[in-house]
């Protein structure tokens, strides 16, 4: 994945505000957003942030902006394990969703209640767009 001055941007307005005592975390965003890319990684921090984010609103801006970001540059793979492939890709949209585990159980019992696959074996995962 190319250098992304747009993360940077976003990651910089985060470390000047309230947010400066989680600079481990934003760092750790920014190097898992960068190769070897965790989106994982990447979508566990955001929760965290969000998490310590004041309640005063004061990051709510910066925040949408990292939310935008990730959803524009994430997916989530939906692999056969059995058949060893991809069967498809989903978009990752946070809104609406404070918590990585009630984002991942929601994003779960969604695609299952909509679709109907033969494997008995699907595994879900963050990837980058620019890398699936």
């Amino acid at each position: 994945m190319a250098h992304d001055l747009e993360l940077d941007a976003i990651l910089a307005s985060l470390a000047r505000v309230e947010m400066a005592a989680f600079s481990d975390l934003l760092l750790d965003l920014r190097n898992g957003a960068f190769p070897p890319a965790e989106a994982g990684c990447c979508v566990r921090i955001y929760f965290e942030l969000l998490a310590a984010a004041p309640e005063n609103g004061s990051l709510d801006q910066a925040l949408a902006d990292l939310r935008g970001w990730l959803e524009r540059q994430l997916s989530i793979e939906v692999l056969d394990d059995a058949q060893m492939q991809r069967i498809e890709r989903l978009p990752v949209r946070f809104e609406g969703q404070n918590d990585l585990e009630t984002f991942c159980r929601s994003t779960m019992q969604d695609f299952f209640n909509d679709r109907c696959h033969p494997s008995p074996s699907i595994r879900m995962q963050f990837a980058f767009v620019s890398n699936s």
